[in-house]
């Protein structure tokens, strides 16, 4: 499996004690980031239309039953239910976008070892080359690259530090909603390659216990 890169001013950078992002702006920021939420289940009836998942999905039951199964994860529940509970800080709020994206990250990677794991059977049993390993390893590999470096060239030029500063306090949550938002949808594309190869190997290893 692809090693994990490090992020040297990634969403784990703590905040900047002198600079807090208003109640209301945040709030909107990371509704915004776990907008896609469960709507189909009396416990979590939302406003917002269905949102349908699937670059490759051919058929609409497949697209219904892999949708059902993204829109009802229980990361964004969570986050969303948190963001909605009254008396919460700024800085507070600040915080719950680095947890959303860690928890992002987690999955992401739990996903990823499925995948490789379940490539892996179907290498040993001799239906796909080993090949189809590296490429997934490189894929992998190629996008926590792209975030890296795309990351730093925005903390460094754009972020409450960077030399530009363009985001001003704003920035920090801005940031870690982006890396919450790469790490979800990566984690949505590796659990369509999943689904495709083995419905019944879909399932979200976070659970709201």
């Amino acid at each position: 499996p692809a090693a994990a890169l490090e992020f040297p001013n990634s969403h784990q950078e703590v905040f900047m004690k002198h600079k807090f992002i208003p109640l209301f702006t945040l709030s909107l920021l990371l509704l915004t980031a776990c907008a896609h939420l469960p709507s189909d289940t009396p416990s979590r009836q939302m406003s917002e239309p269905l949102t349908y998942y699937g670059n490759y999905l051919i058929g609409e039951e497949d697209i219904d039953a892999f949708s059902e199964i993204i829109r009802n994860n229980d990361i964004d529940y969570d986050y969303k239910h948190k963001l909605q509970t009254p008396g919460d800080t700024n800085g507070g709020m600040a915080i719950s976008a680095d947890e959303y994206a860690e928890l992002w990250n987690t999955e992401m990677e739990a996903q990823y070892e499925k995948l490789y794991a379940l490539l892996s059977g179907y290498v040993q049993s001799g239906e796909i080359s080993e090949t189809r390993l590296t490429e997934l390893s490189d894929a992998q590999t190629a996008f926590l690259a792209f975030l890296q470096n795309d990351m730093m060239f925005v903390q460094n030029t754009l972020g409450p530090a960077g030399e530009m500063q363009e985001m001003g306090s704003y920035g920090t949550a801005m940031i870690n909603s982006r890396y919450a938002s790469a790490y979800r949808q990566r984690t949505i594309d590796l659990m369509e390659y999943i689904y495709l190869l083995d419905h019944s190997a879909l399932q979200f290893v976070y659970k709201n216990d």
